[in-house]
């Protein structure tokens, strides 16, 4: 189960809005906090039930009530003007480079139109960052060689795929009884699921960044941190093959190693970074359109679902955060007369991840898990849902967020906990991404 909103752990939450923390907080903090709980606190999360009335059911587990809206297969919901509209005009190109196997990039140097200042866009006076890129440099990456490209050990070379399994160490996740009396850990299905998944990515050639490969803390922060890292990895390889300063990358990995050392989520540690209050920082917004760009980079976290309110609830379900979803989610916070310090400070809302990708991403995913393992398959439910979750706000990557299964369910919990099952839903998975490339 995911708690990955923003708004997090620590006492003195329930001053903001009531409709706002019963709904919100009571689900999964936005900030991110990791403390489970069965009651419907600050550090809660929520559990979509079934999805079969087009919207989530909720239950204080897993996914976050406000701003949250259930998404119909394949489909985006709302405006993605982030997505279709871009400003920037190309002054100088490099040509394409190729990368590694099939993967090849162009880099320019770009104009930037005045996309630099914020607009006020709501009755709150809440200002909005432009759909477009921050950046004055950018690249163009092109995946087209791995259209249709066999399944084989060749399949991905040049692709990295950021592995993340959910919880860890203090925070357990979800926690359930199986058949037998053994209390089962939700952090203690999403490992081996996530190894099995790193292997079977490399089976085909991808590169694979684990956020925790033991039975480690990681906070949802440096999760993110890790995200970043990557990206810039790949800018700094672009940029110095281009005789380009990289200082601005090395100013953000600056910011990012911070969070890694404090390695926490409640906003008093500091843990949180640049990515504190709402929206987006100068610095995060630079961060996030860099992400936005490495489009062979993408990431994917596991977890397993619970529902305290439904046993019957079951099955495979997927999430992504969307431009509309996040905006929903955090404009909330301005339907008091103040806002709590926890949300501070608000930043100009983020409006250009690619709802479109991420959805496709999601239902590949959905599909390929469904296919190894249909009694995960919840006929008549939905594949997708829309929210707002920390990792997938703050990373803008290609996102998803696998709930495998019901660990609240006898049935689910007895596939999730076989190791032949955490197997094939490894393979499922593995089989999205490559259809994900390779296929769509």
């Amino acid at each position: 189960m995911h708690k990955f909103s923003r708004f997090n752990s620590a006492a003195g939450r329930t001053a903001l809005i009531s409709v706002f923390l019963t709904a919100l907080l009571s689900s999964c903090s936005i900030f991110g906090g990791i403390t489970p709980s069965a009651s419907a606190s600050a550090d809660t999360e929520a559990t979509a039930t079934s999805g079969q009335t087009g919207t989530a059911a909720w239950s204080g587990t897993e996914t976050e009530q406000a701003g949250t809206e259930s998404l119909p297969a394949g489909t985006v919901s709302g405006a993605t003007e982030a997505s279709q509209t871009e400003s920037q005009t190309s002054a100088t190109s490099t040509g394409s480079t190729e990368v590694d196997g099939k993967l090849a990039y162009t880099f320019n140097q770009v104009s930037v139109p005045d996309s630099s200042l914020a607009t006020t866009t709501d009755d709150n006076n809440w200002e909005r960052w432009p759909g477009t890129s921050s950046l004055d440099q950018a690249i163009t990456v092109d995946l087209s060689a791995y259209q249709g490209a066999a399944q084989n050990a060749q399949a991905l070379q040049g692709i990295t795929v950021i592995v993340d399994p959910g919880h860890g160490l203090t925070d357990p996740g979800a926690v359930a009884t199986d058949s037998a009396g053994n209390q089962i850990r939700e952090a203690d299905i999403t490992l081996p699921i996530g190894l099995a998944l790193k292997d079977k990515l490399e089976a085909m050639g991808a590169t694979v960044v684990m956020t925790r490969t033991s039975d480690s803390w990681v906070s949802l922060y440096s999760r993110v941190a890790i995200a970043g890292n990557t990206v810039l990895d790949f800018w700094d390889q672009v940029l110095s093959q281009n005789g380009q300063s990289t200082d601005w990358t090395q100013s953000l990995r600056a910011d990012l190693q911070t969070m890694l050392d404090l390695n926490a989520d409640d906003a008093a540690s500091g843990g949180r970074g640049i990515c504190q209050g709402i929206g987006a920082t100068t610095d995060l917004r630079k961060l996030l359109d860099a992400e936005r760009e490495t489009s062979q980079i993408i990431y994917v976290s596991v977890h397993a679902n619970t529902s305290d309110t439904d046993p019957s609830a079951h099955g495979l379900q997927t999430y992504i955060s969307t431009n509309d979803s996040v905006y929903a989610s955090e404009s909330e916070a301005f339907g008091g007369d103040s806002v709590d310090d926890e949300y501070l400070p608000i930043n100009p809302n983020y409006r250009y991840y690619n709802d479109a990708d991420r959805t496709r991403l999601a239902q590949s995913i959905f599909n390929g898990v469904s296919s190894q393992v249909p009694a995960l398959l919840n006929a008549g439910g939905q594949a997708i849902y829309t929210g707002n979750y920390a990792f997938l706000r703050e990373i803008n990557l290609t996102s998803v967020l696998v709930e495998t299964g019901f660990m609240s369910n006898a049935d689910d919990l007895a596939v999730l906990t076989d190791s032949d099952a955490q197997q094939q839903i490894a393979q499922g998975i593995a089989d999205g991404v490559y259809t994900y490339f390779c296929q769509n």
